[in-house]
């Protein structure tokens, strides 16, 4: 189980999540429906730092907030929805990566020295010579 949230962590962290941002969030995945305070219960952050990160989650869409009365709820966004926003991302960026791709301007004016080792390298040299032309 240990070895399973690590890696759900780790890829979190490359969505843009920092440690204690995880922390927040898979909590708030667990409970569903929570308090704050109920999410800071959960977690092993201070009370106004998860009540910051909260915020900060519900500003970039990964949490909700509602209201019962005086009370306020968050609710972690489902997780197929982050995801379908990674991909629009994605698509957004290849659109343009054709212009992008058109300006980059290789270095020419000096040359280059790489050490390549075992099959990997190998790889790499090949796949260079075929992308750069002479």
């Amino acid at each position: 189980m240990t070895f399973l949230i690590n890696k759900m962590k780790n890829i979190l962290r490359n969505y843009g999540l920092s440690d204690k941002e995880n922390e927040v969030y898979l909590a708030s995945l667990e409970l569903g429906e929570a308090t704050g305070f109920q999410v800071y219960k959960k977690t092993s952050l201070k009370k106004p730092t998860v009540y910051y990160i909260l915020d900060d989650l519900r500003k970039r869409g990964m949490v909700s907030l509602s209201s019962k009365g005086k009370k306020k709820f968050f609710v972690a966004e489902d997780p197929q929805k982050l995801r379908k926003k990674l991909e629009e991302k994605l698509s957004s960026f290849d659109e343009i990566l054709p212009q992008l791709r058109s300006i980059y301007n290789v270095p020419t004016s000096k040359p280059k020295l790489r050490f390549y080792e075992g099959k990997e390298g190998l790889k790499e040299v090949y796949d260079d010579t075929l992308r750069y032309k002479s």
